[in-house]
């Protein structure tokens, strides 16, 4: 499975929740004899991150979104 998702009911606060799904999709390349699974890992990347990122975005805080 390429893609990863986000159900968050908790991290936002104030009655805000997330919910998203990213779409793992690219392929597999190799990379001097290393599979690297690019599609699966910038998904797996964004479930990991964005939350956090999304919280300390200046506009967000400023409820411009």
């Amino acid at each position: 499975m390429e893609d990863s998702h986000i159900a968050d009911l908790t991290s936002l606060g104030q009655g805000k929740y997330i919910f998203g799904v990213f779409d793992g999709h690219g392929g597999i390349f190799l990379v001097t004899n290393y599979l690297i699974l690019l599609g699966m890992e910038v998904a797996e990347f964004v479930k990991r991150h964005f939350v956090k990122e999304l919280v300390k975005n200046e506009n967000f805080k400023k409820g411009k979104y």
